[in-house]
């Protein structure tokens, strides 16, 4: 990764494109949970300067770090928003990592497993027949990283390619 991108710049690029595809401004957003390792500071939460770098101005903010389990979890918590509270209507939740400025880069056994990337679903409020779900619009970002043996890593297909299943 770029020496001058942040875990707040992945972020942006994926909340942005993810908004994109939604159809939806950063104002209509009533939540941001961004699951990070890697955050811009030890306060304010990353989610909080993404939602200032968007606009997002109605929208609450946290961040959420649970390591690997870090980008479900707050799909987990960001769903269970929107079914509890008829307030959030619209929820981003994001995963981002900046890792490669950590990394030994000629420690074989660790460089391998981490990258630098983000990857973003909207969740939106929905009623339906079996009551209040969600639905999602999923989208990603990822940054190439060099490997030890200069082929690059870290390029995936978005999300939305593969598809994301709501919950009821």
């Amino acid at each position: 990764m770029c020496a001058q991108k942040s875990t707040a710049d992945l972020a942006e690029a994926a909340a942005r494109q993810a908004l994109q595809r939604a159809g939806l401004q950063p104002a209509h957003l009533d939540l941001i949970i961004l699951s990070t390792d890697t955050p811009e500071f030890v306060s304010p939460s990353t989610a909080s300067v993404l939602q200032d770098r968007l606009g997002a101005t109605r929208a609450g903010t946290f961040d959420v770090n649970t390591a690997c389990a870090g980008f479900v979890t707050a799909l987990d918590i960001g769903a269970k928003y929107i079914r509890a509270d008829e307030n959030y209507r619209y929820v981003l939740v994001l995963g981002a990592y900046a890792m490669s400025k950590y990394l030994n880069m000629a420690d074989k056994k660790t460089v391998t497993l981490f990258a630098d990337g983000a990857g973003t679903v909207v969740l939106r409020s929905e009623s339906g027949d079996s009551g209040k779900g969600f639905s999602c619009q999923p989208t990603a970002y990822t940054r190439r990283v060099p490997r030890l043996d200069g082929h690059l890593r870290g390029r995936h297909p978005p999300a939305s390619q593969r598809g994301c299943a709501g919950a009821s």
